[in-house]
């Protein structure tokens, strides 16, 4: 696994805004490390570091959808994306 840094090309992580409450941060995994969720999240939790799946990406996946009356138009390509590749730290 490349290594972790902010300046590592393969992930997207929350900007500071001046706002930010830092008791986390959204992590985007991408590029090399597209797919290895699992991984990164595994190496972390080695590490003795929590982490939570981001309060976003594809709901549909979620068990609560199953007492939500809903409709899905189109793909939800991004929603799936963040879903599979991002999480919070």
């Amino acid at each position: 696994m490349p290594g972790f840094s902010k300046n590592n090309k393969n992930i997207l992580i929350q900007k500071e805004v001046g706002e930010s409450s830092w008791f986390g941060f959204s992590i985007v995994l991408k590029d090399q490390l597209e797919g290895k969720r699992d991984e990164v999240i595994n190496r972390f939790k080695e590490l003795g570091i929590e982490t939570r799946p981001i309060v976003a990406g594809n709901f549909t996946k979620n068990m609560a959808i199953e007492y939500m009356d809903y409709e899905i138009h189109g793909h939800l390509l991004t929603a799936d994306y963040i879903h599979k590749n991002g999480f919070y730290r």
